[in-house]
């Protein structure tokens, strides 16, 4: 979706401002009538909708890429892949 740009074949990976610099070109270049957002705004906007079509919390929070905290942050070692793929949000990316 995002190749990295710093390398000729395209594989590298991407700058950590790359999707930041893609939404204010895309906002300057098309002035949608929507507010100024940022990657984060997405992430808190995903988090929001993932709780009304029950996607479980731990689930939601690995979606994000965030870890679980505390005691069962440190206990709790499953990737939750399956249920990651599974997610209800996840089938409107992947089919």
């Amino acid at each position: 979706m995002l190749p990295g740009r710093r390398t000729s074949n395209g594989h590298g990976h991407i700058s950590k401002d790359t999707l930041a610099a893609a939404i204010a070109f895309w906002m300057t270049e098309h002035k949608p009538p929507v507010r100024r957002f940022t990657p984060h705004d997405l992430r808190s906007t995903l988090r929001s909708y993932m709780k009304p079509i029950v996607v479980d919390r731990d689930v939601a929070e690995m979606l994000r890429n965030h870890k679980l905290q505390g005691v069962e942050g440190i206990y709790d070692r499953h990737t939750y892949y399956q249920e990651r793929r599974d997610a209800p949000v996840t089938r409107l990316f992947l089919g």
